[in-house]
Parts: C-alpha cells; structure tokens; sequence
C-alpha cells in the first residue's frame, strides 16, 4: 500500500457519493443534512424499500433514491454504483455509508487526485450513546489482506469498468470492504493513503450497527467528540447529541 501525500493538480472531476440506508433514522437524518452540504455533484442513496420516511429524508435534502430489500447489503450499494455510472465519463464515485461522517478536506482530496483508487489516512469510531472515541491512526491491510475500515474509499470509473460494473459480490451482507478490496486488487488496481488536515472520517456508531463500537474499542488512541466531529454544522452536531445517553 503506498502513501500519496501529494495531491497533483488536475481538471475537476465529477464526483458523486453512494450509500445504503436501513433504520437508524436519527442517525440517519443527520447523516443527509451533513452529507447535502458538502459540494458532492450527486449523492445517490439506496435506502430499504417500504421505509418511506427514510427516501422522504434522502429526497429533502437533494439525494437521490433507489429503493432496494436490505438484503443482501451488496446489492444495495450495486444498484447505487449502477445509477453512479450513469453520470459522466470523468466520474469518481466515493463509498460512503450511512453512519460515516466525512470532511470537506477529503471530499476536496478525492476530488483533486489523479489516483484511481484512494482511502482516507485515518478515520474516528465514536459511541452514539457515550460519546466514548477513538482515532485509529493508519487504515492499513490486516493481516491476510482484508480491509480494516473502508469508508471514504474513493475509486474511479477506470476501476469500476475492470471490475465490469460490479464492486461488490452478489448476496452479501458482511465483510462488504474486504470482499470489495479484494475484487479491486484483482483488477490490478493498488489503493493510495492520501492524507488530509484533521480527521477525515467519523464513524458513528449505535447498536444497530454490523460492527459495533466494543468490536473497536482499543483500537487506536482515544480522541474526542470535539475531534471526531469537527467536519459537522452545530446543528448536525445538536442531532448527534441528542443520541447520548
């Protein structure tokens, strides 16, 4: 894995961010007003199909829906990736799940690289409930080469055309990251750790989540809210409070 800490001067692509939602409304809701503010040329969402309130959210604040069954989980990002792959030629697409918070800096980052496949340097796991935090301090490779954390990963339509439109296998509903990396690496593509000012991504975790905030905790050095947080409106940051306990 290399290291780009340079960001080359190149033409503006477009870049469009795709997720997937099911439940979690609070987190939810602020998860879109954050996400609606960032300057993303398009943010396409495939939230659970019946959950009404979930698209009405999405399509408030600008992002556009594809209702999709929860399962498999990676059908639901597939079907984002396809409608992604609709918009233009120079499209680089950012994964970004439904509980990440990014920052302007690394949706500026992805914007700018020349690089086909790019991932933040370091991202926060912050409790919901306690606000309890922790700064992992490098998103390397585990061992074997799965994928530790891969939110925020950036590919362009380069990589998604060797990967014949489809980054994820069918019927999968975990270790969606890993599964995807490695289709990637496939392809011949090697991700880039491109570093930003500050934390580039917050993950917010509830008890909802596939991976909860016990499967990190120790992971990296604690950090605070203030730090996990910095990238989001005072009134997004009022939301995520109202979660503590």
């Amino acid at each position: 894995m290399g290291v780009d800490r340079t960001l080359a001067a190149a033409p503006l692509a477009m870049l469009i961010a795709i997720s997937a939602m099911h439940g979690r409304h609070e987190v939810s809701r602020a998860w879109c007003e954050h996400t609606a503010s960032l300057g993303f040329d398009k943010v396409i969402v495939a939230p659970t199909l019946g959950d009404h309130e979930l698209s009405t959210m999405c399509l408030d604040h600008g992002i556009a829906v594809a209702a999709m069954p929860n399962e498999p989980l990676s059908e639901k990002f597939n079907t984002a990736l396809w409608f992604a792959m609709e918009w233009e030629p120079s499209t680089r697409i950012m994964i970004l799940p439904s509980d990440d918070f990014v920052s302007r800096e690394w949706v500026e980052a992805a914007r700018n690289s020349t690089e086909d496949y790019i991932i933040p340097h370091t991202c926060a796991i912050l409790d919901a409930y306690s606000q309890a935090c922790y700064k992992i301090a490098k998103l390397s490779l585990n061992p074997g080469g799965t994928m530790r954390f891969g939110a925020g990963r950036v590919v362009s339509r380069k990589v998604v055309e060797a990967c014949e439109g489809q980054l994820w296998p069918s019927e999968l509903n975990k270790g969606l990251d890993s599964a995807s990396h490695a289709r990637i690496s496939r392809a011949g593509f090697t991700v880039k750790v491109v570093e930003t000012e500050g934390i580039p991504i917050t993950d917010l975790k509830t008890e909802e989540n596939l991976w909860p905030f016990r499967t990190w905790e120790h992971s990296g050095r604690p950090c605070t809210a203030d730090e996990a947080l910095h990238m989001v409106s005072p009134e997004v940051r009022a939301r995520i409070d109202a979660m503590k306990r």
